[in-house]
């Protein structure tokens, strides 16, 4: 299978778990990061997975009408955006780390 069909399926799977626990965000990062082939790519994509939850909260704060209110509280949004990235990317490089589809350069 395709490596960008796995990084995507993660996505997905973090998504689908984010209704349950915040804590899904590491394990997309964890499934993201394993296929992810080098550091630059590790980065990019816990980037975007982190910019992925992050939207994804928004639409569901902008669907139950609750967006305004959130964005009146601009520490917490900026704390929750820093958090969801930090978390995605830390995550997509540890992993990346130990994947056997890394390229090793020393």
């Amino acid at each position: 299978m395709n490596r960008w069909i796995l990084i995507a399926l993660s996505f997905l799977l973090a998504l689908a778990l984010s209704i349950f626990h915040w804590a899904s965000i590491i394990i997309g990062g964890l499934i993201a990061g394993y296929f992810s082939k080098n550091f630059k790519e590790a980065l990019a994509v816990g980037f975007a997975l982190g910019f992925f939850i992050y939207g994804a909260f928004m639409a569901y704060l902008a669907y139950m009408g609750m967006l305004a209110k959130f964005l009146a509280l601009s520490p917490l949004s900026y704390l929750s955006l820093v958090l969801c990235l930090a978390l995605a990317v830390i995550s997509t490089i540890i992993t990346n780390f130990f994947s056997p589809y890394a390229v090793k350069k020393l």
